[in-house]
């Protein structure tokens, strides 16, 4: 939604063609507190409407990033952990052990669930 903010036409859209097959695509309106849905097809038409005619292209037959890469390395060993300070409060029984886990990467599949993959 940002191209009609574009008014010297710096910006050039290229979408996918599967995302513009999408019948919903979900996108933040110029702000990040609110989400809107629009149709692949309609977002052709918006960014016609605002002088951005979208490039359309077909990634369907693109190998995915790394696809053909050389095997990662082998991580590096866990370093030892350190002991515990002195001045730690001591666990409550019934308290679990909670591990914090972040997820790095994108876990969708392209070919079966693309607008989250993308």
């Amino acid at each position: 939604f940002a191209a009609m903010n574009d008014s010297q036409n710096k910006c050039t859209f290229a979408l996918d063609k599967a995302l513009v097959d999408e019948p919903v695509l979900w996108f933040h309106p110029l702000h990040n507190d609110a989400s809107t849905s629009i149709s692949g097809a309609d977002l052709v038409k918006f960014l016609e409407a605002v002088g951005h005619p979208a490039k359309i292209l077909d990634f369907s037959d693109v190998e995915a990033a790394g696809a053909g890469a050389a095997p990662a390395k082998a991580p590096k060993a866990a370093k030892e952990a350190k002991p515990a300070k002195k001045d730690a409060k001591p666990q409550a029984e019934g308290d679990k052990d909670v591990q914090k886990e972040t997820l790095l990467g994108v876990s969708a599949k392209k070919e079966e669930d693309f607008p989250t993959w993308y």
